[in-house]
């Protein structure tokens, strides 16, 4: 949660300095009110930012500034409101990207994925979109769909060098969670080669050896997949030595 929730909060200091430039009595009242925040009296920034959303109530900057000072106080309910108030003024296809964050780190996977899918109906281009919605998909064990959606970005990161988006997954990484859901639908084969390609980028990713030790124990390798077990415990990977105790004796 804590990373899904950084995430927010970066892309909310992006846009409090992205609306709104000339000052005006509205802008006034937000840069009081930001000015609170930083000396983190939230209860009087609150109010400054509500004294100038009663004189714009189309003004993005004051909601973009009350979701910040919530999420500050952790009153994600409120986070949410105010979200809603600016997708209203403006349905951007970043902002239901940021709601969708949000909502997964609070659980909310169904809404995240709604949000998700609305981001990509609105913007396709950003690939980041994807491998959020991917690890929503996971989360309620779409494992197809979630395939779908890594594939996608996986291809995008394959046919760019691996260059990846600022609040995306490594190549490595990507690969290894649609190994994941591959084996949670039986293609021990696919999450492998998966693997396979993973470890040829990053030869000490642990979590590569535990899902490829495990899929080749499911298909009857022991011998090579009790060793890339133990390579993943001898990295780190959480649970290795648990799968080694019931697979590899």
């Amino acid at each position: 949660m804590k990373g899904k929730l950084k995430i927010l909060t970066i892309l909310l200091l992006c846009a409090v300095q992205a609306v709104g430039q000339e000052l005006t009595r509205y802008d006034n009242y937000c840069e009081l009110a930001s000015n609170h925040n930083l000396e983190d009296n939230f209860s009087q920034a609150i109010l400054y930012y509500d004294s100038a959303i009663a004189l714009n109530p189309t003004g993005l900057r004051a909601y973009y500034g009350k979701a910040g000072v919530y999420r500050q106080l952790e009153d994600f309910d409120e986070v949410l409101i105010n979200y809603e108030k600016i997708i209203e003024i403006d349905s951007d296809a970043d902002l239901f990207f940021q709601r969708g964050v949000l909502r997964e780190a609070l659980n909310d996977a169904i809404g995240a994925i709604q949000d998700f899918t609305r981001a990509i109906e609105l913007d396709s281009t950003r690939i980041f979109y994807y491998i959020e919605r991917a690890e929503a998909k996971m989360i309620l064990k779409d494992n197809r769909g979630a395939i779908i959606d890594y594939s996608k970005y996986i291809s995008f990161l394959q046919k760019h060098n691996s260059v990846y988006p600022f609040f995306g997954k490594s190549l490595p990484e990507s690969l290894v969670s649609r190994a994941l859901a591959k084996t949670s639908l039986s293609d021990y084969q696919g999450a492998i080669r998966d693997c396979d390609d993973a470890i040829l980028l990053s030869d000490k990713y642990a979590h590569a050896y535990h899902i490829r030790g495990y899929a080749k124990v499911k298909i009857g390798q022991d011998n090579e997949g009790c060793l890339d077990l133990s390579r993943a415990g001898e990295l780190g990977a959480d649970g290795a030595y648990g799968f080694i105790s019931e697979y590899c004796n």
